[in-house]
């Protein structure tokens, strides 16, 4: 019996959600779909960076958001979500903060006053506030219990100096923070125009009432973006962590944004390098050497630039022998080109891996999202598809001279000494 055919992937599927622009800034996109009757609510602010707000505490402004508003307590935001049903989280990153609702597509339109009201009008009450910070003190002490917690803070440090994003969280911080801080920075990030995704079955009527809230709120002019081009100190870091089980090494650098011509190459590089599971930096330092049992490499986009790291944990004892290993493989990659066999697999990871990340309807408004938010054209993702397959070795070795240099890279090393 021979083996079934192996077909090259030729294609990603694509839904284009439809979009109403308000005259205040705000922006609702919905897209119909899906088998069951649910729905996906998101609404979304995108942040630029304003000189001493941390991204830390926009993330306590979200919490506080659901500790009381100004027409619902904390007691009766709880006991309504839980009536219709409704799952609420927050989301987010250095640049966004985000607001998603899940729940069966008749229930949510109960809520959208509730939605709005926290989101727009929270108290920020003092009493509601210590309550909180308590908790976030403690959460903060046994998060710095983990190495992997304190390298992401020291790599961040110092791959934003004299930036907002290295702005990171400290007790002092939370201490400090009362409730007239939070009320600023809720102004200056959250009265701002932001945008609302909904998603799932028979959403009509949510979408209808979602875009009658919108059109009536009241929002500040949209702040002008700042904080383009930043800077990062490419040295070695170390930091004692006193008892540590294990060493956290995190590597990496600043690289290019979405627009620039080379930002399709170098996610495949990425990719190469730890990006998935049958990864360089997988296969030597957790195979063939036993060193870690996970390490990865990742690329952020964000404006113009992109934060690309190399992420692992290790024995404190062979900490040093992991950084050597790294380097090893990234001054491969500078070395020799990559074999054809090797780049058609992770060509054809990473295009399974799209096709994949498109299945199901939330999926494909979240590929909405990020044309939409990054201002990207509507066949994105099909061109990125298309651009994944050209890719050849004389490219990958090209960019890991450009980017990959060992001495151009911020290495932080938290753990024990060797």
């Amino acid at each position: 019996m021979s083996a079934p055919k192996i077909h090259p992937l030729t294609s990603i599927p694509h839904q284009i959600a439809e979009s109403h622009y308000f005259p205040n800034g705000c922006a609702l996109h919905w897209l119909e779909g899906g088998t069951q009757e649910v729905a996906k609510v998101e609404c979304i602010w995108l942040h630029h960076p304003i000189e001493g707000i941390a991204p830390w505490e926009k993330d306590m402004v979200q919490k506080m958001q659901m500790e009381g508003s100004k027409s619902y307590s904390r007691k009766q935001i709880s006991e309504l979500l839980d009536f219709y049903g409704v799952y609420s989280q927050f989301e987010g990153w250095m640049d966004y903060s985000s607001m998603v609702w899940h729940g069966l597509t008749k229930n949510i339109p109960f809520l959208i006053d509730l939605m709005f009201d926290i989101q727009l009008n929270p108290t920020f009450s003092q009493e509601e506030w210590s309550i909180l910070q308590k908790s976030e003190i403690q959460s903060f002490h046994l998060s710095n219990e983990k190495v992997n917690n304190l390298a992401r803070r020291v790599f961040n440090k110092h791959l934003f100096p004299d930036h907002p994003f290295g702005l990171t969280i400290s007790e002092d911080g939370i201490k400090n923070l009362s409730p007239n801080r939070l009320k600023f920075i809720h102004e200056q990030l959250f009265l701002q125009p932001f945008h609302v995704f909904v998603s799932g079955k028979n959403i009509g009527e949510l979408v209808e009432n979602i875009g009658k809230k919108l059109e009536k709120l009241p929002m500040f002019e949209k702040r002008k973006q700042g904080f383009h081009v930043l800077k990062y100190e490419n040295k070695s870091v170390f930091q004692l962590k006193e008892n540590a089980q294990q060493n956290c090494l995190r590597i990496g650098r600043l690289a290019m944004g979405r627009n620039n011509e080379d930002f399709t190459a170098f996610q495949v590089l990425n990719t190469i390098i730890g990006g998935y599971f049958g990864s360089r930096l997988m296969k030597n330092l957790r195979e063939d050497k036993g060193l870690t049992y996970g390490i990865g490499s990742m690329c952020y986009p964000f404006y113009q630039q992109s934060m690309f790291l190399i992420n692992a944990e290790v024995k404190a004892s062979e900490s040093d022998l992991a950084l050597q290993e790294i380097q090893n493989e990234i001054v491969q990659l500078q070395n020799a080109y990559i074999s054809k066999e090797e780049l058609d697999l992770v060509i054809n990871t990473m295009q399974g891996q799209l096709i994949q990340g498109s299945d199901g309807i939330f999926a494909q408004m979240d590929r909405n999202k990020n044309i939409i938010l990054n201002q990207l054209p509507s066949n994105y993702y099909e061109i990125f598809f298309d651009s994944i397959s050209k890719i050849n070795p004389g490219k990958i070795l090209e960019l890991s001279r450009n980017y990959l240099n060992w001495d151009d890279l911020l290495r932080v090393n938290v753990g024990l000494g060797s």
